[in-house]
């Protein structure tokens, strides 16, 4: 037997063969949680075989040519198409700087000494923590000292998702209804950056 296998497949064949004797009834996992039914796809099409990840040699990844990337904050910080994350103990202003940086971001000005993308991009802000009276309370503060024009662009290109009924207040994507109501709404704003706040609002059991 080799001690030291060099390769997976080696490490793979120093493994003891089964016991055929020895059964064990094989329990789907759920990462929602076990009173969740997850019916969904599973990533491979039924009657397909799984296929390997995608996996490049160094020269093909040389060589290949990557759309480039838009960059909404910083040189890389938050990027169109990428999933980032604001982390912090409740009441720390999380909710504020998305809000700021989405305004700024707009009026393409510098935030938090970092540059914006230059072009004004349409922000959507999805969750159920903050009632509509802070959201028009905050709002207004943010934007009083902005000149009209400033405050119509912002007024074109900033959408919040606000609870003023009951199918407001239910976001998470345990429901094929909410998930709908969620692809409707995306349709009908078409947003280039999209925060959802917070995002256990979203999920179904623990967030961890």
């Amino acid at each position: 037997m080799n001690l030291h296998p060099e390769t997976p497949l080696e490490l793979l064949e120093t493994c003891p063969e089964p016991d055929p004797d020895y059964h064990i009834k094989p329990e789907p996992y759920n990462a929602f949680g076990s009173d969740f039914d997850d019916t969904g796809p599973t990533g491979v099409e039924e009657g397909s075989e799984p296929t390997p990840f995608t996996v490049l040699r160094a020269g093909e990844l040389l060589q290949r040519e990557l759309p480039e990337r838009v960059s909404v904050w910083g040189k890389g910080i938050i990027v169109l198409g990428q999933l980032s994350s604001t982390l912090g103990q409740g009441g720390t202003g999380k909710s504020r700087f998305a809000m700021q940086l989405a305004i700024f971001q707009i009026l393409g000005r510098d935030f938090a000494g970092f540059r914006t993308h230059q072009t004004p991009l349409k922000h959507l802000l999805i969750g159920t923590e903050n009632s509509i009276h802070r959201q028009q309370h905050e709002l207004r503060k943010m934007i009083s000292n902005f000149t009209d024009e400033e405050k119509a662009l912002i007024g074109e290109h900033l959408f919040f998702h606000v609870v003023e009924s009951l199918d407001d207040a239910f976001i998470n994507i345990g429901s094929d209804e909410i998930i709908t109501k969620r692809r409707l709404t995306l349709e009908q704003v078409r947003p280039d950056c999209i925060y959802v706040d917070p995002f256990s609002e979203i999920i179904v059991g623990d967030s961890n």
